[in-house]
């Protein structure tokens, strides 16, 4: 009899300190000195606690105060062969907006938190919602829409990401399909993703219907379809001037692509029926392709034939 209570009790000891032992896994405090983002939310400078379930390697956790949940994010959970010393935030620089959270150390804990934050790094999609006149950020690892970032006119058909996968470009194309009445977009939206903010617009200065955005990284340039000006404008994104053009020769330059070495710009041009090829480094039309009665997309091969 007192073998079986012994024996009870040293099991529920055991359990409590199992218990105790999961409960101290998965949770911790921090502290922020700056203002970070974490999937879209900008947290403030003070202490926070993280919690998450289960032992990886991928797991959301929850960034609280309190009982309150600031954020939530995915994470890669990291084992160390020493518990850390202390509690540490590592943040990723954003220029004049505030630092991406990155990863954290919690002190006496040998699993560390890499954030999936970095939407370059986690490869989220972004798709331009015409009927919302919105951009929608969507996480496909969980298949779900993270975030919807408002562009403030109507409406942007297509989007392009910068080279460094920091930034968004949406033209504001108009409330109308190609070739049909309505407005004429004359602005290009530009939108930071981390922060999930609108940060910037290039006015083209008159309606051109701006459509199809492609990012050059032979040159760094941005290069956008300007139906109404039968043109591609080339806009430098670093200073968000337009420092060209390159004339199509056609009606509804819809969609561009460009050759795997830049040299070669290449438009559908709806209506028309063909495709104009561009020299890109002179800015000038070489010829024009008759391919259809109409056309409305355009790819291109990985080895450009």
């Amino acid at each position: 009899m007192r073998f079986s209570t012994l024996s009870k009790a040293v099991m529920l000891g055991l359990s409590l300190l199992l218990a105790s032992s999961a409960l101290a896994a998965t949770k911790g405090t921090f502290q922020i000195g700056n203002p970070v983002t974490v999937n879209g939310t900008t947290l403030k400078p003070e202490e926070y606690a993280v919690e998450w379930e289960g032992d990886g390697p991928r797991v959301e956790v929850s960034i609280l105060q309190g009982t309150s949940v600031k954020a939530k994010a995915m994470v890669h959970l990291q084992e160390l062969k020493t518990p850390a010393t202390n509690s540490a935030a590592l943040e990723q620089k954003n220029g004049d907006h505030p630092n991406s959270l990155t990863g954290l150390q919690l002190q006496g804990k040998t699993t560390a938190l890499e954030f999936d934050d970095s939407d370059a790094a986690n490869g989220v999609l972004l798709v331009a919602n015409q009927g919302d006149a919105d951009l929608g950020i969507v996480d496909p690892h969980s298949a779900q829409q993270v975030a919807r970032i408002v562009e403030g006119d109507t409406t942007g058909h297509e989007v392009a990401v910068s080279l460094d996968g920091k930034t968004a470009y949406v033209p504001i194309y108009g409330d109308s399909s190609v070739g049909e009445a309505g407005t004429d977009g004359r602005d290009m939206v530009v939108i930071d993703i981390a922060s999930r903010k609108v940060v910037g617009h290039l006015d083209f200065g008159h309606g051109v219907r701006p459509h199809c955005a492609v990012m050059n990284p032979n040159d760094g340039m941005l290069y956008v379809t300007t139906e109404l000006d039968q043109t591609v404008t080339i806009i430098d994104p670093k200073t968000l001037q337009v420092v060209g053009a390159i004339p199509t020769g056609q009606e509804q330059s819809h969609m561009l692509v460009i050759s795997h070495d830049g040299r070669f710009g290449y438009t559908a041009n709806v209506v028309p029926g063909t495709v104009s090829v561009l020299d890109i480094q002179a800015r000038k039309l070489v010829s024009i392709i008759p391919v259809s009665t109409k056309v409305q997309r355009i790819s291109i091969s990985a080895d450009d034939r």
